[in-house]
């Protein structure tokens, strides 16, 4: 941060000032600094299940899709990246079934088809 203020500002704070207000922040926000959203769960499901560029394309779409509907709150982000997927997997090339993502992923097409339109 100092690195950053010394470009950025014209007056330096000094490295006191960055010690108390890093210090406070750590105790506010009781030390959790990350959460895990959709986005960074589908980047590494799709590393690890080696997709091409059309499966990558489709998949980030219908995740974009979710983070406007209200309904998909009721999903946890795991579950979203996990359903895109293989929403995007079934769309694509046609996929069994898995029963534990279909509530999700049937949220899913319906916003993909009312985005068609």
């Amino acid at each position: 941060m100092l690195l950053a203020c010394k470009y950025v500002e014209v007056s330096v704070p000094l490295v006191e000032d960055f010690v108390f207000i890093g210090k406070n922040n750590d105790q506010d926000m009781q030390f959790n600094m990350s959460v895990p959203t959709a986005y960074v769960l589908m980047r590494r499901y799709l590393k690890a299940v080696q997709s091409n560029r059309k499966l990558k394309l489709m998949s980030f779409f219908l995740v974009e899709l979710c983070l406007v509907e209200y309904e998909m709150l009721k999903f946890p982000p795991s579950l979203i990246a996990t359903a895109a997927i293989y929403t995007a997997q079934t769309t694509l090339y046609g996929v069994q079934q898995w029963n534990q993502l279909m509530e999700c992923s049937r949220s899913i097409v319906s916003y993909h088809q009312k985005a068609a339109t």
